[in-house]
């Protein structure tokens, strides 16, 4: 199912991420559908004031496509803050009445119902664009509505550009911002395009999860061979100090000239101590580059020398 605000806007208790946020009371008990980062962030969130979680997941895993060593530790702690992890998990129908929302889903021990509050659906984005205008254009859509463009933003009509979530790339206001950043050099005449080797991928939970360039998966997916190195936070001596030792640093860097090619962080601070491997992957650093880098002690920094 791909939500737009729409496809449920005739129930009052199943809803979109955006507004969930708008509930004025907090809920007993809430069902996020999508364990994918905005329905972890809405239940971390929901969790934290006291309201009891049920998150549904189709995949094996959450964050289905991040590195599973990577999301372990935040595995561990939502097992515990939610009330109920259910993976493997397909919500088959909704029944609201005037105080809840009746769930029916297929689990792998079989079928459930279950009452709510509210439902949560955190389950994708559907590409708001057939109001734009755009059949009186040359601009070109997708299978799935996005606008195509080019490197330098520009779409099949030249005096159009497009920059965003509506174009189908990482979902991400960092690289929305650049985008907007390279349609105005390009418009202005300056030569630019969007040759990004590694956008920052950044999930709010606690641990936070962040990555950047190539995954594990995507190097077994893609048939690149790798070396990959993990530092576990329980060897840093700030990460003890901090009790966040359940946290770890991976690096993979190719096996051919063993440049740094993806990174991932789960821990505390991770949304910071990424930017040090995006600025690696992005100029080709060598992993002993990083390693003979001084990091300060004791720093949650310090693990990317120590990783190799």
């Amino acid at each position: 199912i791909m939500f737009d605000g729409t496809h449920f806007s005739q129930y009052k208790k199943v809803m979109s991420p955006a507004q969930a946020l708008n509930i004025t009371t907090i809920p007993k008990k809430m069902l996020v559908i999508g364990g994918g980062c905005v329905g972890l962030e809405i239940g971390s969130i929901y969790a934290a004031l006291g309201c009891t979680i049920d998150l549904a997941e189709q995949s094996n895993q959450i964050l289905p496509n991040v590195d599973e060593d990577l999301i372990k530790p935040l595995t561990d702690q939502l097992s515990s803050r939610f009330n109920r992890l259910l993976l493997q998990t397909t919500v088959t129908n909704f029944t609201e009445s005037e105080k809840h929302v009746k769930v029916e889903m297929e689990t792998p021990v079989g079928k459930e119902s279950h009452s709510y509050d509210y439902v949560v659906l955190a389950i994708g984005h559907k590409a708001q664009s057939d109001e734009l205008g755009l059949e009186n254009t040359l601009v070109e859509l997708d299978n799935t509505g996005f606008i195509k463009t080019d490197l330098q933003q520009r779409t099949n009509d030249l005096n159009i550009f497009a920059v965003g979530d509506i174009t189908n790339s990482k979902m991400h206001a960092h690289t929305a911002i650049r985008q907007g950043r390279i349609a105005a050099e390009v418009i202005a005449g300056h030569p630019s395009a969007f040759d990004i080797r590694a956008i920052p991928n950044i999930i709010y939970t606690n641990p936070q999860i962040a990555w950047c360039g190539l995954t594990e998966k995507e190097a077994i997916k893609q048939n690149i061979p790798v070396t990959i190195k993990k530092y576990p936070w329980k060897h840093s001596t700030k990460a003890i100090i901090l009790g966040v030792t359940d946290g770890l640093t991976k690096i993979l860097a190719s096996k051919e000239d063993g440049r740094i090619i993806g990174a991932g962080i789960t821990g505390a601070g991770a949304e910071d101590l990424i930017s040090e491997w995006v600025l690696a992957v992005e100029m080709g650093a060598l992993a002993e580059d990083i390693e003979l880098c001084l990091h300060g002690h004791p720093t949650l920094s310090e693990a990317c020398g120590k990783v190799w």
